[in-house]
């Protein structure tokens, strides 16, 4: 017969979204802190406390900025940047936006100004 264990579950001061970074973070896009979908497990795991080993070097970080438990914690910086190629024959130029957050980098967008998503001309 199986047995069944009792978890204990976090208490809901720990588990309010947002709630640290509600007044500073924006909804428009390209403010705020830059987040994957990577970094969803890692959150989860300090929510209840599991110390989960890395397995190479894309792991995800803990959003400390939206967690209550992590107010006496200094923000995050984030580094925004736009890195452009030399200018091809026709006088295109490839960008890539990207930011970084404790050392972990978020490529947003890449292509050309004007024909891709997120690439506004300058």
């Amino acid at each position: 017969m199986a047995t069944l264990t009792r978890l204990r579950y976090p208490s809901p001061e720990r588990i309010r979204p947002w709630r640290r970074g509600e007044r500073t973070c924006s909804k428009r896009r390209g403010t705020g802190w830059p987040a994957s979908n990577a970094d969803i497990g890692m959150t989860i795991a300090d929510l209840l406390q599991v110390m989960l080993t890395p397995k190479g070097k894309l792991t995800g970080r803990v959003l400390t900025e939206s967690l209550g438990r992590h107010a006496d914690e200094s923000l995050p910086e984030v580094i925004r940047r736009i890195e452009s190629s030399e200018p091809a024959a026709n006088g295109l130029r490839t960008l890539l936006r990207s930011q970084t957050v404790d050392g972990h980098t978020y490529f947003d967008a890449a292509g050309f100004a004007g024909r891709t998503a997120g690439l506004e001309v300058p």
